[in-house]
């Protein structure tokens, strides 16, 4: 483009055009020139950068996530995965070396994780209760219910006294989960039920999805026109397996229960 002025000038590093009179860039400091440069060559990368976060626990990416939004970095999470522009990507390493390694304490990150659903919010696999301790504390539940419900199903008939078990550990699982997220054997073995996006207590509906999900067959079990030796009691064998097998091998420890009702089961 031709000169906007006679006998114009250029700055040799901006390329802004001064009219005559004018000897320096006011910016850049440097002597006017009478020809206008040529534009250099911009070969920076303005796309976007990904940081796959993955290994890091959630805690980190949390307290990664309010340093960006501190440094006002335009950002987005897919996944464990932050997305970032790459005219940012010295400033975002600096904050990923800052924190690669420390821990970082919960009570920092709470009120943020409160704020943003854009960091995964998976309970750290190091917090996960392992099966074995799942396992006993289900067996004391089952010692601690036994005695105390003995006394009172004995009188009954077998009808009556299956009825009243259900009820009574649908009460004992539901009530317990909760409003607390443990039954006494949780609480012996120190685990607790939380819900996996949130890590609260599950409330009443998720503990009650949770315990429908582990025990159909006791109630199935009431209803007469089923054959108890034949359908339930193959069925009842194999049901367990079904719902905790996958406590076994699943990332985050969840049987058909659990993730049905969205919970984990972590240490306390």
């Amino acid at each position: 483009m031709a000169s906007l002025y006679t006998g114009g000038l250029w700055c040799p590093q901006c390329g802004e055009e001064y009219r005559p009179g004018f000897a320096e860039c006011a910016d850049c400091g440097v002597p006017l020139v009478d020809v206008k440069p040529t534009p250099a060559r911009d070969d920076r990368d303005h796309g976007e950068l990904e940081y796959d976060l993955d290994e890091w626990p959630h805690d980190r990416r949390a307290a990664l996530e309010l340093l960006l939004l501190g440094a006002d970095v335009p950002h987005a999470w897919e996944g464990t995965h932050l997305v970032v522009g790459r005219a940012r990507e010295r400033e975002v390493d600096a904050l990923v070396e800052q924190l690669e390694g420390e821990p970082v304490p919960d009570e920092q990150i709470d009120a943020p994780l409160g704020a943003t659903s854009a960091v995964d919010a998976d309970v750290d696999a190091e917090e996960l209760a392992g099966p074995g301790r799942r396992l006993l504390g289900s067996i004391v539940d089952g010692l601690a219910f036994s005695a105390v419900t003995f006394p009172f199903v004995q009188p009954l008939s077998d009808a009556w006294t299956t009825a009243v078990c259900v009820v009574l550990v649908a009460a004992y699982d539901i009530v317990g989960v909760a409003l607390w997220g443990q039954t006494l054997g949780k609480l012996v073995v120190r685990t607790r039920v939380v819900l996996d996006a949130t890590s609260e207590v599950p409330g009443w509906w998720p503990a009650t999805v949770r315990w429908a999900v582990q025990a159909p067959f006791a109630v199935v079990a009431l209803v007469p026109s089923i054959d108890a030796v034949g359908v339930v009691a193959i069925a009842g064998a194999l049901y367990p397996l079904v719902v905790y097998g996958p406590i076994l091998w699943d990332r985050q420890h969840q049987g058909l229960h659990d993730k049905a009702a969205g919970t984990v089961v972590v240490r306390t």
